[in-house]
């Protein structure tokens, strides 16, 4: 049983769409075959993939370039939490006096890149402290990815 193709009109899209309709089958073949074919050609051809892109002068190339320069990691990021107990505070000076050596010695140690703790005198490392518990702590950070 034959399927008659509705009337689309004269023109000479609504006659290539009426073949088109008409060969279904051959048509859905020729895509089939140059999908093939394209892929086929596109390995053939070789080439590299770009995992970069680089436009010289922009402001998007100014802003990854300043990006990486203060903000690129090259290695992981370790944390050393403490709590101080009896009410005193994280960043006290007795606290200090027992939690200080211990960032020196990690400072000393093979692949710390910086060790930033809450007694850095710089505004940033009051981030380091909660604002509503005794606790605090100091962000190590290795030149290395483990």
């Amino acid at each position: 049983m034959a399927v008659q193709r509705p009337d689309r009109g004269e023109g000479a899209l609504a006659r290539f769409a009426g073949w088109c309709y008409d060969h279904r089958r051959r048509v859905l073949a020729l895509w089939l075959l140059a999908v093939v074919g394209f892929s086929v050609a596109g390995q053939a051809a070789g080439g590299s993939l770009l995992k970069t892109f680089d436009l010289p002068g922009s402001d998007a190339a100014k802003a990854f370039t300043i990006l990486g320069r203060d903000f690129d990691r090259p290695g992981d990021t370790g944390q050393l939490v403490w709590k101080a107990t009896g009410g005193t505070s994280p960043t006290d000076p007795s606290v200090r006096s027992a939690v200080q050596p211990v960032l020196d010695e990690l400072a000393r140690q093979p692949h710390v890149a910086a060790v930033v703790s809450p007694f850095d005198p710089d505004p940033a490392s009051r981030r380091l402290v909660s604002a509503d518990q005794p606790i605090a702590y100091a962000e190590i950070q290795f030149d290395q990815r483990a």
